[in-house]
């Protein structure tokens, strides 16, 4: 039987892993598995491609776990290589509509403080999601209809919970651009759910 390394912190289990022992790894799949099919799910909208690119992601911090230097949190080296992966397979796709210019999407002289609505927050629990499942449908809908790099830096902040330090390691970019592109696709994303938040406001008022 093997041992319980429940009680390990990641970083433990990282350094026996290292060590080839193998059930170490497995405790930080089990850890993260479902937080990271969420995440490539949330970034691809379609769930094989998900489960194929959170496989990925695995096999490859397995195999390079002996490159992983400990600047940052395993959480983050992890979250970096499956964001990659889900990158690489939006710029793969051969259906992939040409590309889109964030700017194009927003309507003119938009800025944060015109837009007076509040994002709804679709990192609850399910219970929580169930009694507004119209609502987080179309938060999803708007995701999807973000630019790949906006929508992975919208998802690793303001659902991931990754800080902008953390967001800009996972990304490689710097700090400044992920704040520039959180600004974008957070208006951009009021803008698409405010006419439902509105008309929601008028049948329940």
């Amino acid at each position: 039987m093997k041992d319980n390394y429940s009680g390990y912190t990641d970083e433990a289990l990282v350094e026996m892993a290292r060590q080839d022992i193998y059930h170490a790894f497995e405790e930080l799949v089990r850890r993260y598995q479902a937080k990271i099919y969420g995440h490539c799910y949330r970034m691809l909208g379609n769930r094989q491609d998900a489960m194929d690119c959170h496989q990925e992601a695995f096999l490859r911090a397995y195999k390079h776990l002996k490159n992983f230097r400990g600047d940052s949190s395993f959480s983050v080296w992890l979250y970096k290589i499956a964001t990659n992966f889900c990158l690489m397979r939006f710029r793969k796709q051969k259906s992939r509509p040409k590309e889109l210019y964030i700017e194009d999407l927003l309507p003119k002289n938009l800025s944060e403080s015109n837009i007076a609505v509040e994002l709804p927050d679709i990192s609850a629990e399910p219970e929580q999601l169930a009694l507004d499942g119209e609502l987080v449908g179309v938060m999803e809908d708007a995701i999807r209809r973000l630019p790949e790099d906006y929508r992975a830096t919208f998802i690793l902040r303001d659902i991931e919970g990754f800080s902008t330090k953390e967001s800009a390691k996972i990304l490689k970019i710097t700090q400044a651009n992920v704040k520039s592109r959180l600004h974008r696709a957070r208006l951009f994303l009021r803008t698409l759910i405010a006419p439902y938040l509105k008309e929601a406001f008028v049948t329940n008022g």
